[in-house]
Parts: C-alpha cells; structure tokens; sequence
C-alpha cells in the first residue's frame, strides 16, 4: 500500500486468482476508479 503527501491511501495492491475472477471484479470497479477495464485474451484469440 502507498501513502500520499496527505497521509491518503494512493494505491494498493491485491492479489486475486484466478485471472479471469480478477479480470471480472476490476470490470465492475473501473467505473468507480476511472480506469479502463482490463481484457482478458488467451492464446487461441
């Protein structure tokens, strides 16, 4: 976990498996943090 200059959490870090949970979960968070979604590939796409 980082720290800002106003003693705010900035960024954490989670480890989440499997992938395609985690892929799912940050698609429903994206919205909430402003980032793009991820998306999930595998080798036969």
């Amino acid at each position: 976990m980082m720290i800002d200059a106003d003693g705010r959490i900035a960024e954490v870090t989670i480890f989440w498996r499997p992938l395609p949970s985690a892929v799912e979960m940050q698609g429903h968070l994206t919205p909430l943090v402003g980032m793009q979604p991820w998306e999930l590939r595998t080798k036969g796409e």
